[in-house]
């Protein structure tokens, strides 16, 4: 829906427009000046809103990378936790098999 808003704002405004011209029976130029106005207004707030949802979305992609990452680096470092202290006793009991 995102990727053509700046396509249906400027669609949903211009028949709108078109449907009040007509009821109130206003000259065709006067509607068409008005609906080529209307478009390209409309075209650009459908543009920037387009690119805030765009930025709002990337940005909660990036948060939701790194804090999968924050949780993988820490998975990581607990393993390695595991395997040092796994290792460490492997060797206590290996120095206490020698004495």
């Amino acid at each position: 829906m995102n990727k053509k808003l700046d396509i249906i704002l400027p669609l949903i405004s211009a028949i709108i427009i078109l449907s009040i011209g007509i009821i109130k029976k206003t000259a065709y130029i006067t509607i068409i000046k008005e609906l080529i106005i209307i478009i390209i207004i409309f075209y650009f707030i459908g543009n920037i809103f387009k690119g805030l949802i765009n930025n709002i979305y990337s940005e909660s992609d990036k948060n939701d990378h790194s804090q999968i990452t924050a949780k993988a680096d820490a998975n990581l470092s607990l393993n390695d936790n595991i395997s040092t202290n796994s290792e460490s006793e492997g060797n206590i009991q290996e120095e206490a098999g020698t004495q």
